[in-house]
């Protein structure tokens, strides 16, 4: 469950931000091109290095390695998914993982997150501590029916969320 509050402080709450958190410290520590030529310097997207990766069992891994883990992973797979990850691919488009731009996509990604709260909050909890008459609520469950997003969401909080959510301030 993804809930990005749209305000002038944003909020991202998600279930793992840690590994988000880690892949930016790493950058801030070492530096982008240093993360980079360490991590990706021989990297191609692959489907049986995205395989390899997702066998890979993280708390093997150093942090560097396991922040790098997730972002191919991330930038490599088929809707955002946290578990149950497919190996995108598009015709349409080249692959997502693109070394030349590496330093542009995780700038970019910082100056959108650079105004944002990150937050491990149950999608309740979140809407409770950020509900305003000025805060605008986007709230991102998992399709309907759909496995691989790393929480259960049965049918009854798809309810619960609506309910609640015409009761906001």
């Amino acid at each position: 469950m993804r809930i990005f509050i749209v305000d002038e402080g944003d909020v991202l709450s998600c279930k793992s931000p840690d590994t988000l958190v880690h892949a930016f410290a790493f950058v801030e520590v070492c530096g982008c091109k240093k993360w980079a030529d360490h991590t990706f310097k021989w990297a191609l997207s692959s489907r049986q290095v995205f395989r390899w990766l997702q066998d890979t069992v993280p708390e093997t891994l150093t942090d560097i390695q396991r922040a790098a883990r997730f972002y191919y992973l991330q930038q490599n797979c088929f809707g955002g998914k946290l578990e149950s990850q497919t190996f995108g691919t598009a015709t349409t488009a080249p692959p997502g993982l693109n070394l030349l731009r590496l330093e542009e996509n995780l700038s970019a990604a910082h100056l959108r997150l650079s105004s944002t709260y990150i937050e491990q909050l149950d999608w309740r909890a979140c809407v409770d501590k950020y509900d305003r008459p000025h805060t605008l609520f986007y709230l991102d469950p998992p399709y309907f029916e759909t496995q691989g997003y790393g929480v259960p969401f049965p049918y009854s909080e798809y309810v619960e969320m609506a309910s609640r959510l015409r009761s906001l301030k």
